[in-house]
This record gives C-alpha cells, structure tokens and sequence, in this order.
C-alpha cells in the first residue's frame, strides 16, 4: 500500500503542474525537433519509407528468383518462387500508387493533398 501511495504523489506532482508548449503564463517547453506540424511528420516519414518499399522489393525479388532457380524441377518450390515474385510486384505497385490513393481521397474529403 506504501507502494501505492508514493505512486499517486509521484503521479499528482508530475503529472498536474502547469504546463504548455505555447506559452500563456505556463511553462514553456522549446520544440526539440525541427518538425513544426503534423503535415511536416508525415511527408517526413513518407519520404523515409520509399527506399525501404524499394530495398524490400529488390530482396522480395532476388529471393524469388533464388527459389525458383534452386527448385530443381519441384512444382511446389517453381508455385512458390512464382507467388513471392507476384507478390513483390502487387506489393511494389501499391507502394507506388500509394501517394495518388492518398491525394485521391484527401481530395475527396476536401482536404489539402500531401506532397511527397
């Protein structure tokens, strides 16, 4: 129950002082990131996730191509080289139409495009 206790004081004293990161008689606490908005973030992370689309559709496909030259004449391993190489290109193709649904649906609901 001390436990307890010393939790809620810890809990009360930081969590319930004043503070705001605008200002107006608080305490004010400085933006440590260069990023100002919430638009900013996510054309930020959009633009880092390209290249992982990219290198994880490279990998996709060299292991496809690995498998289907390591079968050896087995169906089963030719079908599942063939689905891994399908499935990198479906996934490549969403991953580069993936900024024209956005915009299409931003545009749809009245919002302003994201850039990428």
């Amino acid at each position: 129950m001390k436990k307890f206790y010393i939790f809620l004081a810890t809990y009360l004293t930081i969590f319930t002082s004043k503070v705001s990161a605008t200002g107006g008689g608080f305490v004010q606490i400085p933006n440590p990131t260069p990023i100002d908005s919430l638009e900013e973030l996510v054309t930020m992370v959009a633009r880092l996730i390209v290249p992982v689309f990219i290198l994880t559709f490279l990998a996709m496909l060299l292991y496809g191509a690995f498998v289907y030259l390591t079968a050896q004449g087995d169906d089963a391993k030719v079908e599942k080289a063939k689905k891994i190489i399908v499935t990198a290109i479906i996934g490549f193709v969403l991953a580069v139409l993936a900024p024209s649904i956005a915009n299409i649906v931003a545009g749809i609901l009245g919002v302003e495009g994201i850039t990428f």
